[in-house]
């Protein structure tokens, strides 16, 4: 915050005046983009707002937030400094995206004095801005009956339709106005104004809960069903509010208890959710369909059973609620019950018929339900009275596998003591071990081994459990596996051995376990990927030394092309792999075309350091246009540099063929002397003789007194 700022907030004039005689800028916005100008404006000190206008301060500077220094004034309700700026050309209808014109402000304030004086300038009544909202939509929903009057007078357009507030009459009827309400209608409001956002005004009216304004409105011929999208009729809106006297009027009036909003929910639906005794007996009194199916809420029973309320369960199921409704996404009440841990819900309505053992195709059965939530005392008790422990369900798997997505280990114990199959394979996580063993559950681990969990059982897209322990990085569990005869080079149609996962994870210290207790190196899976490669896609420098260290070859017999292992850590984006494999020598035997493709996999995944690798063993970019439409700016600016380069070294290779006989075969001669001393010590990395000599020529300055 500037110094001035500082003193104009502090209404401290002498200050603000020896600032700006000083030269401070009576412009400055560096707090929240405020000017001097309006923070005075704000205040209310007519005497600075003066001196700063006398001294450049600009009356039409835009404030992102808070729109002109006129908005500022009249927010505030400062008829004064709104006329002197006004006098000064502040424009009375500067328009901001958050805040409108002033006229807007003015009636967000109340201040008829400030509205009339804004019209009396020529400020637009009808002006609407970002949100869509008229200035007399503003006062109506500041419940400011006078400002109202003023600009309809002035033809303000009591219809004025915003995608957001609706109509003048919505704003009235929300902000729980009756007179303003009567005014607008008076004068011309429609009552049946809809919009989308906000339904028709009786759907504003329930939610202000004027009974005063429902009544109004119904007298005058609003539509008492017609239907707001996110809502429903009124009377959905009602029950959802527990409006009971709201309700009578609007069922007297003819609102159709059965009425089916988009969404396939009656009334009924809504008054069981929150829980009103009293509205359920009404509409139910008033032959509301009790099983009224909604393909998101079910039925109402389900609401009820949701919503923990066993007093309305009670009264619904003695008036014909079927406690064996089939909901697709919700499965039975008994379902909805246990779910929400409503144990004495599910008493009843397994005392009246409700099927332990309901098959749901997305929930399972309700022991699902009951164990998905960690709900003991609802799991015991369901089992006790017939369900079904090793219930299969594809999309749930079975009860143990529900026990473990809530984490619950006493539900898992109380499982398997009854007879719960440990080894049940669920598509999605696998066995009940694997999911144990891919979350780091080592006390679970432990447990379903002890009762009888198959080590090696083998899933189709999750391998064995030590695959799953090893991609989770979690050693102790491998530990516990391998110790439990787990088989170190089980082979995954998908994954390859466990020494795949661990090396994919980045997980070094099971790499180490795994090989010291017998994992294969150099397995390949069946897309002939060895483990070594899966080290160099994600990026793991210190797993691929160790595994080239036991043994790993980065190439094969059968594949002799070593690109492909290159190619991967270009992809993976880690440099100090690149160079590793680089200085293995992977590059032997491929031709400057297979030498290209590394780098263009670098340019278009953006890894720069591994551009800069690549550049440093002399991959030769030029006639080489891919990458640079391909990389990202840094990248770019990188093989600039290099072409630049290149075009340097050209030159002095055209100096060496202007050299006579004598002197090119001397320099030639020093180089093949140099080029094998340097082979003999193996520092540059099986460079032939020809690339050699180049990259000395491109080295010096001068290739007549090479250096080397």
């Amino acid at each position: 915050m500037s110094k001035l700022l500082v003193a104009v907030k502090t209404e401290n004039f002498h200050e603000v005046k020896r600032l700006v005689d000083h030269g401070a800028d009576v412009n400055s916005e560096k707090y929240y983009d405020i000017s001097p100008l309006h923070s005075a404006a704000s205040r209310g000190s007519l005497k600075i707002v003066k001196y700063l206008v006398e001294h450049g301060s600009n009356v039409n500077f835009e404030c992102h937030l808070f729109g002109s220094p006129l908005h500022s004034a009249s927010s505030s309700g400062l008829l004064q400094i709104v006329k002197y700026l006004i006098d000064n050309g502040a424009d009375v209808n500067f328009e901001n995206c958050w805040v409108g014109i002033p006229l807007h402000s003015a009636a967000t304030s109340s201040s008829l004095e400030i509205v009339k004086y804004l019209v009396e300038h020529g400020a637009n009544v009808n002006c609407k801005y970002n949100s869509k909202r008229g200035s007399h939509q503003s006062s109506a929903s500041y419940g400011s009956l006078e400002i109202v009057k003023q600009l309809v007078y002035h033809r303000a357009d009591v219809n004025f339709e915003s995608l957001r507030f609706g109509s003048p009459l919505h704003s009235a009827v929300s902000s729980g106005s009756l007179e303003i309400v009567k005014y607008l209608v008076e004068h011309g409001a429609d009552v049946n104004c809809e919009e989308r956002n906000v339904g028709n005004p009786l759907h504003s009216a329930l939610s202000s809960g004027s009974m005063e304004i429902v009544k109004y409105l119904v007298e005058n011929g609003v539509n008492i069903n017609s239907e707001f999208f996110d809502v429903g009729s009124p009377l959905h809106s009602a029950a959802s509010r527990g409006s009971l006297e709201i309700i009578k009027y609007l069922v007297e009036h003819g609102a159709d208890v059965n009425f089916e909003s988009f969404h396939c929910n009656n009334p009924l639906h809504f008054a069981a959710s929150p829980g009103s005794l009293e509205i359920v007996k009404y509409l139910v009194d008033h032959d509301v369909n009790v099983n009224f199916e909604s393909f998101i809420l079910g039925s109402p029973l389900h609401s009820a059973a949701s919503s923990g309320s066993l007093e309305i369960v009670k009264y619904l199921v003695d008036h014909g609620g079927n406690v064996n409704f089939e909901s697709f996404i919700l499965g039975s009440p008994l379902h909805s019950a246990a779910s929400h841990a409503s144990l004495e819900i599910v008493k009843y309505l397994v005392d009246h018929g409700a099927n332990v053992n309901f098959e749901s195709f997305i929930r399972g059965s309700p022991l699902h339900s009951a164990a998905s939530c960690g709900s003991l005392e609802i799991v015991k008790y369901l089992v006790e009275h017939g369900a079904d422990v090793n219930c299969e369900e594809r999309n749930v798997g079975s009860p143990v596998h529900s026990a473990l997505l809530s984490g619950s280990m006493e539900i898992v114990k109380y499982l398997v003591e009854n007879g719960a199959d440990v080894n049940f394979e669920f598509f999605h996580v696998g066995s009940p071990l694997h999911y144990a063993a891919s979350h780091g559950s080592l006390e679970i681990v432990k447990y379903l081994i002890e009762h009888g969990a198959n080590v090696n059982f083998k899933s189709l897209l999750f391998g064995s459990p030590l695959h799953s322990a090893a991609s989770s990085g979690s050693l102790e569990i491998v530990k516990y596996l391998v110790h439990h005869g787990a088989d170190v080079n089980f082979e995954s149609f998908n994954l390859g051995s466990p020494l795949h996962s661990a090396a994919s994870s980045g997980s070094l210290e099971i790499v180490k376990y795994l090989v010291e207790h017998g994992a294969n190196v150099n397995w390949e899976n069946r897309r002939n990927k060895p483990v070594i490669h899966n080290a160099v896609k994600f990026g793991s420098l210190e797993i691929v030394e160790y595994l080239v260290e036991h043994g790993a070859e980065l190439t094969n017999e059968e594949n002799l092309d070593m690109s492909a292992i290159l190619f991967l850590a270009c992809e993976g984006g880690n440099a100090s792999v690149v160079d590793y494999l680089l200085q293995h020598g992977v590059t032997k035997d491929m031709n400057n075309w297979k030498l290209k493709i590394p780098l263009r996999i670098a340019c278009r995944k953006g890894h720069t350091a591994v551009v800069q690798t690549l550049l440093k063993y002399n991959v030769d970019i030029r006639k080489e246009k891919e990458p640079l439409i391909c990389a990202n700016t840094e990248i770019i600016n990188i093989l600039n540099l290099e072409l630049m380069k290149s075009l340097k070294h050209r030159e002095k290779i055209r100096s060496l063929k202007r050299m006579d006989n004598v002197t090119l075969t001397k320099v030639i001669l020093d180089f093949i002397i140099a080029w094998k001393a340097k082979k003999e010590m193996g520092s540059q990395n099986h460079l032939s003789i020809s690339n050699y000599f180049f990259l000395k020529i491109i080295e010096s300055d001068n290739v007549e007194c090479v250096s080397l």
